[in-house]
């Protein structure tokens, strides 16, 4: 008897060259200069290896986002939860998030936080400790990024409301890794999908201009040396939600989508 065969896959084409490329844009697309397309194959590279490399300190507009806010919607449903979606776990998200929280519970004490990381992103583990040290009462080691280790601090005024940690495969390097910090410390229960898989140790390379680069260059390590396997965490409950709905929701809540329409 013969065991049937499985279908070849497709071979991808091979890559072409990058100067191969630059060099026929150059010649042939109008108005095309050399700082542009370097810019353009930038902002691409910055892009594709989203999670992976963050360019620190950028002057040019195109690839920084130091002006936005880390914490970019904010809510109170029911009177009693409190809701915050973060847009990057970057240096003073700790603090922002202490103001915001301490608005949210301006109409009284709240009984229960959302804390949305869907399409969040970030390097910055130190900041993702500095949030996840805000609900805890005792020292406790949380990472070990390079050769420091981090630990939360005792406390008497720890947050200590119950919290949902929203993720998705879109939830990227230090917002993965605050919500495995979550987690790990029982703080929140994580709800949505496996995130992208980004958690790793970064090392900083000044360049020339004088702007850094940030680039993975290892697992890190949470408490007494744990790593994620995979680079990604997964949620305590799974949710099955395409990340187009996902985006389509969070940018108008009450649209009816197509597929909801009836005739």
């Amino acid at each position: 008897m013969f065991s049937p065969q499985e279908p070849s896959r497709p071979v991808p084409p091979p890559i072409p060259a990058l100067e191969e490329i630059r060099s026929i844009i150059l010649t042939n697309l109008i108005g095309a200069t050399s700082a542009e397309l370097d810019r353009a194959a930038l902002n691409g590279i910055l892009s594709g290896l989203e999670g992976k490399i963050e360019l620190v300190s950028a002057p040019v507009a195109p690839l920084s986002r130091t002006s936005a806010p880390l914490i970019n919607k904010t809510a109170v449903y029911d009177n009693d939860y409190g809701y915050l979606r973060v847009d990057r776990v970057s240096a003073g998200l700790a603090k922002e998030f202490d103001s915001t929280f301490a608005n949210l519970r301006i109409g009284g004490e709240l009984e229960g936080l959302i804390l949305d990381l869907r399409f969040a992103k970030g390097v910055d583990y130190s900041e993702a400790a500095s949030l996840v040290d805000r609900f805890l009462k005792k020292e406790k080691k949380l990472l070990k990024v390079g050769a420091r280790t981090i630990w939360s601090t005792a406390k008497r005024n720890a947050i200590s409301v119950p919290v949902a940690v929203l993720v998705n495969s879109k939830t990227v390097g230090s917002a993965e890794a605050l919500a495995a910090l979550m987690r790990r410390s029982n703080v929140g229960l994580l709800i949505g999908a496996d995130t992208a898989g980004g958690v790793s140790q970064f090392r900083e390379f000044t360049l020339s201009n004088g702007q850094r680069l940030r680039v993975a260059t290892g697992p890190l390590l949470f408490g007494e040396g744990e790593v994620l396997v995979g680079g990604a965490v997964q949620p305590d409950i799974e949710i099955d939600v395409a990340v187009e709905d996902e985006l389509a929701y969070l940018d108008n809540a009450y649209r009816i989508l197509p597929d909801d329409l009836s005739t």
